[in-house]
């Protein structure tokens, strides 16, 4: 399910533990930078934080498919980027993906 909006109560049925165990899961992989979370973009930023989010690893050569790994791979070129920018003061800065119809 790397690279594709996850949904925690789809992924909590699918795994069968409750939803909010999937939180607290993803939440230590975050917390343990094993895994990011990029939210879509929206102008209405409380919107878009409900809306389904993406997941990737950091340690993106786990990744079997070869289209996944690439997006992962450039996920997690640009989050390393733009923490070296925000590091070096340069501005404030967020990653988000656009959803399309």
């Amino acid at each position: 399910m790397i690279a594709s909006p996850i949904s925690e109560s789809s992924l909590a049925s699918h795994i069968e533990v409750s939803s909010p165990t999937i939180k607290n899961y993803l939440k230590r992989l975050e917390d343990f930078y094993l895994a990011f979370r990029i939210y879509p973009y929206s102008k209405n930023i409380k919107r878009s934080l409900l809306k389904a989010s993406k997941c990737y690893l950091y340690d993106w050569t786990q990744i079997k498919d070869p289209g996944k790994r690439f997006e992962n791979y450039v996920a997690v070129e640009l989050k390393i980027q733009m923490s070296l920018w925000m590091d070096a003061g340069e501005d404030r800065y967020s990653l988000f993906y656009v959803r399309n119809k």
